[in-house]
């Protein structure tokens, strides 16, 4: 696993499926940014409409057909996550804690999401809303040092000594 964050606000993806499942994770998308969505609700996209995306999420589709959009999007360079079957994804969701630009993401590649669940939960008490607004402090200060001609060492010394000087950490 190799823990990258994506930003989706501009990437075109596809969401195959109805449901709960599938509503929860159009709403997933929509909290992370995403801007350019298509719904395959009630039909399957074909190979070209597949081929126009870059991510294929599947949610709540028969297995033999999920398999067949996976293949497809594989082999058009198109990553793929189909909910719930480890064997077709390409990757997989983590849970998070989001608290403006701040985003902690929790994973056990899937050895126990209960495990997951609990961490994130743990996490969401210590990190509270007032952490956007400490992230917002920080990229306010550390844009000003960079505006100034700092290093990229020196603004990282500088930004350490903020949050210890302040106590947020």
């Amino acid at each position: 696993m190799f823990p990258i964050a994506l930003d989706i606000a501009t990437l075109p993806i596809a969401l195959v499926g109805s449901g709960e499942k599938a509503e929860s994770r159009l709403a997933h998308l929509a909290r992370a940014g995403a801007g350019n969505v298509t719904r395959y609700a009630g039909r399957l996209p074909d190979a070209a409409e597949i081929k126009a995306v870059r991510l294929l999420l599947i949610v709540d589709v028969a297995r033999e057909d999920a398999a067949r959009l996976a293949a497809t999007a594989r082999a058009n360079g198109v990553l793929v996550n189909v909910e719930d079957d480890k064997d077709y994804c390409d990757f997989y969701f983590m849970s998070e804690v989001r608290r403006g630009d701040l985003l902690i993401a929790i994973s056990t590649h899937g050895a126990s999401p209960a495990l997951a669940i609990a961490v994130k939960e743990k996490l969401s008490q210590q990190f509270g809303e007032e952490w956007s607004v400490i992230t917002d402090t920080i990229k306010q200060q550390r844009d000003a040092w960079r505006a100034a001609g700092h290093s990229l060492s020196e603004v990282l010394a500088k930004t350490r000594a903020l949050i210890k000087e302040r106590g947020w950490l």
